[in-house]
């Protein structure tokens, strides 16, 4: 094979097109390494997002408390959510917790929960209700999901 002789200028040139070649792909590369880290923060926070559940305290007498809060995607149970709604400091809730673990109500505000008077969880989008003063029962088990309304209705 021949040597072909090759000039300065083009070898320079054929340098620094090389160089602007590689300096555009690590700034594309740094350009789309960003983009795919946001658009996945993205993703993850639209898998945890929170959805608002609604509780309803109804006293029987005309008189009602609303609260409405975010739950994760899993749901919170109703212990839960009682705790948040007495942490506003518009009601008080009593509970007691038996040795196997269980969790029942005793009261919210004045009105106790036993054989005479009782609360009952309602959830009228599954026209579904279930008295409190059960000794079976356990808050923690019934769980308020995005999307829902829950009333504690006063028997």
């Amino acid at each position: 094979m021949k040597d072909v002789p090759v000039s300065n200028t083009l070898y320079w040139a054929a340098i620094i097109f090389m160089a602007i070649i590689f300096v555009a792909t690590i700034i594309l590369n740094s350009y789309i390494f960003v983009l795919d880290n946001q658009l996945t923060q993205q993703v993850y926070l639209s898998r945890v997002a929170l959805q608002k559940a609604t509780l309803i305290i109804d006293y029987g007498n005309g008189q009602r408390k609303i609260f409405e809060g975010d739950v994760p995607t899993g749901g919170l149970s109703l212990y839960d959510a009682l705790l948040a709604s007495a942490q506003t400091g518009s009601i008080s809730v009593q509970f007691s917790k038996t040795a196997d673990g269980r969790v029942s109500l005793v009261k919210i505000d004045q009105y106790l929960n036993n054989t005479d008077h009782y609360w009952e969880l309602q959830i009228p989008k599954f026209n579904w209700k279930r008295a409190l003063n059960d000794s079976t029962i356990d808050l923690t088990q019934f769980y308020l999901v995005g999307g829902n309304t829950a009333y504690l209705v006063y028997k």
